[in-house]
């Protein structure tokens, strides 16, 4: 009961951190530069990227599919496409998503959750590690090429971060077997996943593209929307922009809602750099938000209310 009202407690915290972020947003670009953005945005280019949603769901969906296929020996597509949902559905209210993690488990209730959030993990480290990856690369491009005075720092704590990311790989098989001792009851899930040889080159190869595929199309999104809302031609450094606000947003802890709050924040911080509008930059993550996030959670969730 009171780890129940402590829960309550800390999302009622993140609602109220989320709104006040929202709130403290619009005060400082000015509710009025925000609609009159809205407004005057190019119509064709916000309905491009609404027509991209469904390919950028398409993409994340035949990704759920072979790795359900790979690790769980299921193929049944209908069945993938409700997980899918009610992933999504399941993980918009709770921090990092942690709700998708039970939410995709609804329809393999044979399987078992602990399972099945494993192969959740699988299909969610991969693009997270290409993003740490590019958004980092990209983050010390823009530094250097904006703030050269703090460049040198931006460098040190790269090198920190790939020194500690080998440490991690020479000791791979301590902390694996770390990992095991102090959560024996995954144990058996873990070895029967990987001593099977299942996560093969191939199959990273084939989630790697498809991860690559959906963050391009992300970006192309993100970057029409600044186009359409900044009335400006398209720029490289919009994309470029675009995965550093997607590396800032997966290392800050989660503090709000469904990111909320956080992902406009940075969207207007990053994006003034390249001198784009504070309103349009709010708006195009915003929007987003609405097309990519929103709107799949609200048709999962009577596929949701089926599972259960």
């Amino acid at each position: 009961m009171k780890f129940l009202n402590n829960k309550k407690i800390f999302s009622g915290l993140k609602i109220i951190i989320s709104i006040g972020l929202l709130i403290f947003l619009v005060e400082y670009i000015k509710g009025k530069n925000i609609i009159s953005v809205l407004k005057t945005a190019d119509t064709l280019l916000v309905v491009f990227v609404i027509l991209l949603m469904p390919l950028n769901l398409f993409i994340q969906i035949i990704k759920w599919k072979i790795i359900v296929k790979k690790f769980l020996d299921i193929d049944d597509y209908s069945k993938t496409i409700k997980s899918f949902f009610n992933g999504i559905s399941s993980g918009i209210l709770t921090p990092l998503f942690i709700g998708e993690y039970l939410g995709r488990g609804f329809v393999f209730k044979e399987i078992g959750y602990a399972k099945v959030s494993l192969v959740t993990f699988i299909d969610k480290i991969i693009p997270l590690l290409i993003i740490v990856f590019c958004g980092g690369v990209l983050s010390l491009y823009y530094t250097s090429l904006y703030f050269p005075q703090f460049y040198i720092y931006s460098l040190i704590l790269a090198l920190l971060l790939i020194l500690a990311v080998g440490i991690a790989l020479v000791m791979r098989k301590k902390m694996f077997n770390y990992i095991k001792r102090r959560f024996d009851k995954f144990s058996i899930i873990i070895e029967s996943i990987f001593s099977s040889n299942r996560m093969d080159l191939k199959l990273v190869s084939k989630i790697s593209l498809l991860s690559v595929l959906y963050i391009f199309i992300y970006t192309t999104q993100f970057s029409l929307l600044i186009m359409a809302f900044n009335q400006s031609d398209l720029s490289i450094h919009f994309f470029g922009i675009t995965i550093v606000l997607m590396f800032a947003k997966s290392i800050i802890p989660p503090i709000t809602i469904a990111d909320i709050g956080i992902r406009e924040t940075l969207s207007v911080a990053l994006f003034s750099i390249i001198a784009v509008n504070e309103a349009a930059a709010f708006n195009a993550a915003m929007v987003l938000f609405i097309i990519n996030i929103l709107t799949p959670a609200v048709i999962g969730i009577p596929l949701l209310k089926d599972s259960k």
